[in-house]
């Protein structure tokens, strides 16, 4: 008697052939849809710039977006030329000069442009380097496991297995990085030609360049020092603290800290200090005139700069977890609860933003620019809903909208790439709508409804469909077979 692997084993080539069958059938005759969900539903036409194949219900999913005003994929609809999902597995996304392939997501991918390719395997594995040779960046790089390698812009190579030993070039925000056996041994240098060198990291370490000084034997003395910009200190860290910022100069900071009994900081007009910190803080500016007290922080906060030309004055009242309220230049904030109700009002460089955040997770924002009328709309509702629209106008003046909803939401979590590959799991209806066109999903393409100038559908799978085109009547079908319209 066959056991159940070898029943699957046997079952496995005919599934595979037919799953083959139902993509070459998605894959031709486009201009034909088709409704036998949840084997395979497919889009007659564009509607709301997007064209769709669902293979599996919300296993699989082929988008093609239609370009909008000027040529380009609408802001509101997807911003891809093309795009395919095998959820959760991988995605494909292609569009002129860039394609993305995502491997579980976030964990593996493959990013091409115009003059870098990048793939990787987080944590494990990565590597980088250049699709255009003639391009002005940074030279290929690769990483597995320990191991790393590559080439700097100018073709120098480099390489080394950590924690062994090895030499990184322009990487990490240095110039270069060598180590042997690290932590016994480390040494680096930046854009400045100082360079730092390690013994025992992270409890000995010196340096010199670039108008720097180093000497650090940590935790019982370090100094750091830089001609003119600093001159910072510690002792028995990280209770004794003492440094000078920018010395000689009339904006000279010093700063006195003996942690966490006091603490003191002074400029030629300001001083701050803290007693028992955070019991008791408190800055003040005698310039400007402006204050700040915190006693208990974070518990309780008020600051206020007064008025003066230019600038129309700002406010800070906080009695956590009661009451929060910041006023200023274009700038307004209020929240209770230790931000369970937040509304924000702000109008900054021509962009005027109102939010309001409800139990953290819900949020309505309204973001536009006030030169053009362009802006973003959001509303989010958890569990049930996400909603985002966006306003824009074209170079000859036209006015457009677009936007989508995904119902549940049951993951407060934002981003393209975690609604293409988990959140089209956990979608049971989507609509999409751009310049008057709308398109519905109930349960992954079982019920759909497409509506566009001129064209009107409304289907139940092979059970029902209606389409009007035009003028014509509209026509009918059940369960595959024509129904007459008077």
């Amino acid at each position: 008697m066959p056991t159940p692997a070898r029943r699957i084993a046997r079952a496995l080539p005919v599934g595979l052939a037919a799953g083959l069958v139902l993509v070459a059938v998605a894959a031709g005759a486009e201009e034909r849809p088709l409704d036998l969900w949840p084997l395979v539903v497919r889009d007659a036409r564009p509607v709301a710039g997007i064209e769709a194949t669902r293979i599996g219900g919300p296993f699989f999913e082929y988008r093609r977006t239609a370009p909008g005003p000027g040529g380009e994929p609408p802001p509101g609809a997807a911003r891809w030329e093309s795009a395919w999902t095998l959820r959760p597995l991988a995605a494909r996304l292609e569009r002129p000069g860039a394609s993305d392939l995502e491997l579980l997501h976030p964990f593996a991918g493959w990013r091409v442009r115009p003059d870098r390719t990048r793939m990787r395997v987080t944590p494990f594995a990565e590597r980088t380097f250049r699709t255009d040779a003639s391009a002005d960046s940074e030279g290929p790089r690769w990483i597995l496991g320990p191991a790393f390698g590559g080439r700097t812009e100018t073709g120098e190579r480099y390489g080394g297995l950590f924690p062994i030993a090895g030499v990184a070039k322009q990487r990490f925000g240095k110039e270069r990085i060598e180590f042997l056996l690290f932590p016994l041994f480390g040494r680096s240098r930046d854009e400045s030609g100082f360079v730092r060198t390690h013994v025992l990291w992270p409890f000995f370490s010196f340096g010199r360049g670039g108008g720097r000084e180093l000497v650090r034997f940590w935790p019982f003395y370090g100094r750091d020092r830089r001609a003119g910009e600093w001159d910072r200190r510690f002792a028995l860290w990280p209770f004794l603290h003492w440094r000078t910022e920018r010395p000689g100069e009339p904006t000279e900071q010093r700063v006195r800290l003996v942690l966490p009994f006091w603490g003191e900081s002074r400029t030629a007009h300001a001083r701050s200090r803290f007693v028992l910190g955070p019991l008791y803080m408190k800055s003040e500016d005698g310039r400007t005139g402006a204050y700040s007290l915190d006693v208990a922080w974070p518990f309780y906060r008020r600051s206020e700069t007064p008025a003066r030309e230019g600038f129309s004055g700002a406010s800070q009242l906080k009695l956590e977890p009661f009451f929060h309220r910041r006023l200023g230049p274009d700038y307004e904030r209020r929240s209770f609860g230790l931000g369970a109700w937040d509304h924000l009002r702000t109008e900054r460089e021509g962009v005027r933003t109102e939010s309001l955040r409800v139990f953290f997770a819900n949020r309505f924002e309204r973001v536009e620019e006030l030169a053009t009328g362009d802006g973003l709309v959001r509303r989010d509702v958890w569990p049930l809903f996400s909603r985002r629209e966006r306003i824009w106008h074209d170079a000859d003046g036209g006015f457009h909208r677009a936007g989508r909803l995904h119902a549940p939401w049951p993951l407060p979590i934002s981003g393209e790439s975690f609604q293409r590959n988990a959140l089209g799991l956990l979608t049971l209806y989507e609509r999409r709508w751009m310049d008057g066109e709308t398109r519905s999903d109930w349960l992954h393409g079982l019920a759909r409804h497409r509506e566009a100038a001129g064209y009107r559908l409304d289907a139940v799978s092979w059970l029902y469909r209606r389409v009007q085109e035009g003028e014509a009547p509209p026509q009918r079908r059940i369960l595959g077979i024509p129904v007459l319209t008077r």
